[in-house]
């Protein structure tokens, strides 16, 4: 089964990698999930996109800056099942 993971992000860089980290890729592997991370980044302007990339994110850029929940309808996951995590929450 796969899951997919939807991160909205806006200018995250400060918090973006620690946020990916928190995700438990190998512990979800090893009980047969495939995990897919995507970053929905609302035309951030610091490193939010190239910080994720760097974590193995896939990243989605949405066409609104700064309207990081619309680009919640934009996403390509693959997943069986998805979660929406945000760090503020």
């Amino acid at each position: 089964m796969k899951i997919t993971i939807l991160m909205p992000a806006f200018n995250e860089e400060e918090s973006i990698g620690q946020t990916i980290n928190s995700i438990p890729v190998n512990r979800l592997t090893e009980m047969g999930f495939d995990t897919e991370i995507i970053v929905i980044d609302g035309g951030s302007t610091d490193n939010t996109v190239e910080l994720a990339k760097a974590q193995s994110a896939n990243v989605i850029n949405v066409i609104e800056p700064g309207d990081k929940a619309q680009g919640i309808w934009q996403f390509q996951g693959q997943g069986d099942r998805f979660n929406l995590q945000e760090k503020d929450w």
